[in-house]
């Protein structure tokens, strides 16, 4: 335990420095809103990672602050939800695509939700945006 524990801590932190940030198709974010109500739609495409070697992966969603976030579907995930920060880790890469959901209940309309898929592998880390297409 300590040492997964050590592990997921390395990999919080390094994230914050010198990764490039690009578009990755194999995840997608889809948003339906319903007045204040956002719910928030994570596919991963697995097979379009195309490396049987993906060990780590992190999903990270910054949510608009003064929403409050019920997680519904967390994918086998360690979730959590951290002021404003959504977090999902997996150790092992799933064997098929998956989705996870959470529902965001804002006082306001809509506001940006912004996010990164990280995942690690043989060749390294690799961090990508997380790109919403709105219903």
């Amino acid at each position: 335990m300590k040492k997964i524990s050590i592990i997921l801590i390395v990999f919080c932190f390094s994230f914050n420095f010198g990764y490039g940030q690009e578009h990755n198709s194999a995840v997608k974010r889809n948003l339906t809103m319903n007045n204040n109500e956002i719910l928030v739609e994570i596919k991963v495409n697995v097979s379009q990672l195309n490396d049987t070697s993906v060990k780590l992966i992190k999903i990270m969603e910054t949510i608009p602050e003064g929403c409050s976030c019920t997680i519904i579907e967390e994918a086998g995930s360690i979730a959590s939800i951290v002021n404003n920060h959504v977090k999902m880790f997996w150790f092992e890469l799933p064997s098929r695509d998956f989705q996870v959901k959470y529902m965001l209940t804002c006082p306001d309309k809509y506001n940006l939700i912004t996010g990164e898929f990280i995942y690690l592998d043989k060749d390294g880390m690799t961090k990508t945006l997380i790109i919403e297409n709105s219903k």
